[in-house]
């Protein structure tokens, strides 16, 4: 039924949360804020990888054994690595439950007022909602059926060209990550970020003859909307050490919040445009027209992440002391 159909989603939103946030929080404590960009850059690298593995793989395995089967090995496989990571993550050197006790506790609604307080963390994590609509509303939604409208693609083979987003991510969030951190810089890689983003969007969604082209324009806005992870910096870098777990996971907050709202929008818009009658293998078709229409204003929430940045405080990658 659709009610259990729901709790599912909820329960997998409620489990990844923890990946990015999880990953980042060992990495404040594992490496110094000036390796924290290139370390949350190949953490990306590493995630977006496996969403890469999660298109065109996927596809081919639903057609192969029906979808069913499919998330049941993928739940298996996940139980699998949580057995791994219990056996093999060790605490950092110097770092033991008796350490704990220097830095007392802070609750959590102590934390969250000192976090939602801070304008800084506010704008770093708009900004990064609004960078990662590229990625949820295009490339985890609807960027397969724009490439089979487009492009008279099968499913599989459009859900093959999206991946080169994720590939792109995974180029990219290194490089970032390490430019960043080599200039002890964050806004000027974020504001590179924001315009190559902008500028590859805007030509996928001019929608160029080639398929080549197109693919090439794919793989440059993962590159470029990779930058975003450095958004996680300045929020770490932006309050004291016992915070940095709260304070990202409330970028994170931000970012799935801008996947909740730029999907249902999309799919508005695209209802408002859809031609009555026109349906494919009893889903509705939307015309060419229709995701132009809906995908322009992924163009136009870049557009307000530039006009975010200049208000963006220069971290130099220097932590906050406590």
């Amino acid at each position: 039924t659709l009610m259990i159909a729901i709790l599912g989603r909820v329960l997998m939103g409620i489990g990844a949360s923890f990946a990015v946030v999880g990953c980042l929080k060992i990495a404040s404590i594992w490496f110094p804020p000036r390796r924290f960009a290139l370390v949350a850059g190949l953490t990306v690298a590493i995630g977006m990888l496996g969403a890469a593995g999660g298109q065109a793989p996927m596809a081919v395995l639903v057609n192969q054994l029906g979808w069913r089967e499919t998330l049941l090995y993928g739940s298996l496989l996940g139980l699998a690595l949580a057995a791994v990571l219990w056996r093999a993550m060790k605490p950092a050197p110097g770092v033991s439950e008796v350490t704990v006790d220097d830095h007392p506790h802070i609750p959590l609604a102590q934390a969250l007022k000192t976090i939602s307080f801070d304008k800084q963390t506010w704008l770093a994590s708009l900004y990064a909602g609004l960078m990662f609509v590229p990625t949820v509303g295009f490339a985890g939604l609807w960027g397969v059926p724009y490439l089979m409208q487009a492009y008279a693609l099968t499913r599989p083979e459009a859900a093959l060209y999206i991946s080169l987003i994720y590939v792109g991510w995974a180029i990219g969030g290194p490089i970032f990550g390490w430019y960043s951190d080599s200039i002890a810089r964050r806004r000027r890689p974020m504001v590179v970020a924001t315009f190559g983003t902008l500028f590859a969007m805007q030509a996928i969604w001019m929608l160029p003859d080639s398929l080549m082209v197109m693919g090439f324009l794919l793989l440059l806005l993962g590159i470029f909307s990779s930058g975003f992870v450095l958004a996680f910096s300045v929020v770490r870098e932006s309050h004291s050490e016992r915070l940095t777990g709260a304070a990202m996971g409330f970028v994170n907050t931000l970012n799935s919040l801008s996947g909740a709202i730029s999907q249902p929008i999309l799919g508005l818009i695209l209802d408002y445009y859809w031609i009555q009658g026109t349906y494919v293998d009893g889903a509705r078709s939307y015309s060419l027209d229709a995701y132009h229409s809906a995908l322009f204003s992924i163009p136009v929430c870049l557009v307000i992440s530039l006009l975010i940045l200049p208000f963006i405080h220069e971290t130099y990658c220097k932590a906050r002391a406590d």
